[in-house]
């Protein structure tokens, strides 16, 4: 069986990707599929390493067994090592043409712990708003801070009222876009956006907001978005018709099936 120290750790921390992002995905010959061209060798070859360190990871806990093997890939692997593990498993996470929340958060995790900067690879835009490219010079003002007008436009223009819940979902739902932010940066974003919001013409801020968030956020992201819109939009515990027609409209805008958000 083709086994090393590295092999194993590699094969650990993407079959730990897979158990917490997509259980469904974590067996033996997708994670064996998806590394072996990290290793130079056919995927059966590397199938039965896979099938014992799945078997591992479910029988004696995923989450310690990952964190041992980010520290020993850290201490061992090159940059550009990293970087193709990273390229991995951001791989597995498009294969479904989507790039969930709980993907992000891991993916940017590992960067951060392995000192990787998560810029564009193999055509796939990493986004992360606080180091936004688009920004202007001098200007404080992002494309995280769209989103916020965003959330905060569905939230408030359909009844006139922004409550309590509707900020507290707002604000949990742009701290998953940020996963390296602390909560008060988050805070500032979400009061800074509110801010402008009630300054401006609400419609021209929506409208506004809604150019900035599509040059913004890869398509691959825009299911997210739309799912964040309707989880905004529960917050209160009613769901208005004008709250289902503005997402109807920006997935009709985005060319995504508003059946399969959530």
């Amino acid at each position: 069986m083709f086994e090393s120290e590295q092999s194993r750790a590699i094969l650990t921390v993407c079959g730990a990707f897979l158990l917490d992002t997509d259980p469904s995905k974590a067996d033996d010959q997708t994670l064996s599929d998806r590394c072996a061209a990290l290793f130079g060798i056919q995927a059966a070859d590397l199938r039965p390493l896979a099938e014992v360190v799945l078997r591992e990871l479910r029988t004696t806990g995923a989450w310690s067994a990952f964190l041992e093997s980010v520290q020993q890939l850290r201490a061992t692997c090159s940059d550009d090592r990293l970087r193709e593990v990273i390229d991995v498993l951001m791989t597995i996470s498009l294969e479904d043409n989507q790039y969930e929340h709980s993907e992000n958060r891991m993916i940017f995790a590992l960067g951060r712990e392995w000192d990787i900067h998560l810029d564009d690879s193999d055509g796939q835009e990493q986004w992360s708003v606080l180091t936004d490219s688009r920004t202007p010079a001098g200007s404080s003002w992002t494309a995280v801070h769209d989103l916020a007008v965003l959330y905060v436009a569905l939230a408030h223009r359909t009844d006139r009222i922004l409550s309590a819940d509707e900020v507290e979902a707002i604000r949990q739902k742009l701290s998953e876009w940020l996963p390296e932010s602390l909560p008060g940066e988050v805070s500032l974003i979400l009061e800074e956006a509110i801010e402008a919001y009630g300054a401006g013409s609400h419609d021209e801020m929506l409208e506004s907001a809604f150019r900035s968030v599509t040059e913004s956020v890869p398509k691959h992201q825009r299911k997210a978005v739309l799912n964040d819109l309707m989880f905004v939009a529960r917050a209160d515990n009613v769901v208005l018709v004008e709250e289902r027609e503005l997402v109807a409209r920006i997935a009709a805008a985005w060319a995504i099936d508003v059946s399969g958000i959530d």
